[in-house]
């Protein structure tokens, strides 16, 4: 799983800089799906769902 940091940066990548939901997720080796979600969320001004860490 990502740190925040690194999921808030993926974000912007595809919103403030305009690059590509598949290419940012293939760049940082992240599903793209999860991404799609991330930044639809992001774009209705929606807060992250928070997913409790495995153990």
């Amino acid at each position: 799983m990502h740190r925040p940091e690194f999921r808030e940066a993926a974000i912007k990548q595809v919103i403030e800089a305009g690059r590509s939901i598949v290419a940012v997720a293939r760049s940082l080796e992240m599903p793209g799906k999860s991404l799609a979600n991330r930044a639809q969320r992001a774009r209705h001004g929606q807060p992250p769902r928070h997913h409790p860490a495995s153990s």
